[in-house]
C-alpha cells in the first residue's frame, strides 16, 4: 500500500468514526540522528526512563553504573528526539522530586 493510499483510508476511518490504531512509528531526520540513538546504553537509559516509577537521573546512573554527566546527555538526546516526553523529563528534575517529597512527609 502507497502512502497516498495509507493517507486515504486514514481519513476515511476518521470520518466514519473508526477507532484508529495506535502505532509506534519513529522518524529520523538523517542516518547521522539514527545512528546517535542506535547506542546499546541509550537503549538501556530508555528502558530504565520507562520504568513506572518515578526516579531521578542520578538514581538511573547508579542503576546503570554509569556517571551522571552521560545520563543526562543521554536523556537530553532521547528528548530531543522525542522518544521521553516533556511530562517524563519533568518528573527527573531535582524541583519534582523535592515536591513529591514534601507533599509525601
Amino acid at each position: 500500500m502507497s502512502e497516498d493510499e495509507i493517507t486515504k483510508k486514514t481519513i476515511r476511518d476518521i470520518e466514519a468514526r473508526r477507532v484508529q490504531k495506535e502505532d509506534l512509528i519513529i522518524y529520523f531526520h538523517s542516518l547521522k540522528d539514527f545512528r546517535r540513538m542506535l547506542v546499546q546504553e541509550r537503549v538501556r537509559v530508555l528502558g530504565t526512563v520507562k520504568n513506572p516509577n518515578p526516579q531521578l537521573l542520578s538514581t538511573i546512573a547508579r542503576l546503570l553504573k554509569r556517571n551522571f554527566k552521560s545520563i543526562t546527555v543521554d536523556a537530553k538526546l532521547l528528548s530531543q528526539l522525542r522518544l521521553l516526553t516533556p511530562e517524563e523529563m519533568r518528573k527527573f528534575s531535582r524541583k519534582a522530586h523535592f515536591a513529591q517529597a514534601k507533599r509525601a512527609g
